[in-house]
């Protein structure tokens, strides 16, 4: 049974406009703007999507679709024990 495939070419991918900012803004400006910054857990995840994007590409050989499934399901169990983990504990530390 053939199952359709999503591929993501460069326009759906979510804009990384950077804006520059010029030399006088204070620091604290700087790094009091979580705009500033990337979220770790949520590239993490849209790495493995893309893994997993790879995974499904009936383009690949086989045995390079099961290396991708490898590396996502191997990222997806570290994900869950590392920072679900440490955001369960964050979550308990604050009530």
């Amino acid at each position: 049974m053939p199952t359709a495939i999503a591929r993501t070419t460069v326009a759906d991918e979510p804009s990384t406009d950077v804006e520059i900012l010029p030399k006088d803004v204070p620091t604290t400006n700087r790094f009091s703007d979580p705009r500033n910054f990337i979220n770790r857990e949520l590239s993490w995840l849209e790495f493995n999507r893309r893994v997993l994007e790879e995974a499904q590409d009936p383009i690949q050989p086989l045995i390079e679709r099961v290396k991708f499934l490898t590396i996502f399901s191997s990222n997806l169990d570290e994900f869950f024990e590392i920072r679900v983990a440490g955001i369960k504990q964050q979550i308990e530390s604050e009530t």
